[in-house]
């Protein structure tokens, strides 16, 4: 396979790869916001390699290619550098949230939690202690959406009731869990957020 022909090759596996997103997109019943088309996005970065290669075989004084390189790769580190000279990096993060809901951890020694997908994300992130929390949407389905089956179980030990909740169908149903289960044993207040602790487990 010739130098030329490799380069086409991964062209095609690139554009196949963001076609092949693009339809992912258009199948899904999910909410997909201008953060999942970041293929798109990222192309010309996927593609710099062909176009390099292309760029390559034109008959352009190598001085004059050699320029237009330095000059992006400066543009490039001049543009990270204004992104980042002001910004402020953290060793340990957290939120009052995450030191609630550790808190919560620290005097139950609960480990299986529900919550909604974002703060499923967020908790299992930040939390101090090794935690599991499954996703779940507000009609108690399972919320499968960058997850692991591994981390849905039959019984739960707590679940995260946000009332705060961008959209009603990520809020979960408080009122059905305790319908389903009874009374938690115990209900923590974590700001907009209620932590329902069922000492033997509960069911979604």
């Amino acid at each position: 396979m010739t130098q030329f022909a490799r380069s086409n090759f991964i062209a095609l596996v690139l554009l196949i790869s963001v076609l092949a997103n693009f339809t992912a997109f258009l199948l899904t019943d999910r909410e997909v916001n201008a953060r999942h088309f970041a293929p798109f996005f990222i192309s010309p970065i996927l593609f710099f390699p062909v176009i390099l290669h292309f760029f390559g075989s034109l008959k352009i004084p190598k001085k004059l290619r050699f320029g237009i390189l330095i000059f992006l790769l400066a543009f490039i580190f001049w543009e990270i550098d204004q992104k980042f000279r002001n910004k402020k990096f953290y060793n340990t993060y957290t939120t009052p949230l995450s030191k609630c809901v550790d808190r919560f951890i620290e005097q139950t020694g609960a480990k299986y939690g529900v919550a909604q997908y974002w703060q499923s994300k967020n908790l299992y992130m930040l939390s101090k202690y090794p935690i599991i929390i499954a996703q779940y949407d507000g009609s108690g389905n399972r919320y499968r959406w960058i997850t692991s089956n591994r981390w849905y179980r039959d019984r739960y030990d707590f679940v995260l009731i946000d009332h705060q909740a961008t959209k009603p169908y990520y809020k979960i149903n408080g009122s059905r869990i305790i319908k389903q289960n009874g009374e938690p044993s115990r209900i923590f207040e974590c700001g907009n957020t209620e932590i329902f602790y069922y000492k033997d487990g509960f069911s979604m």
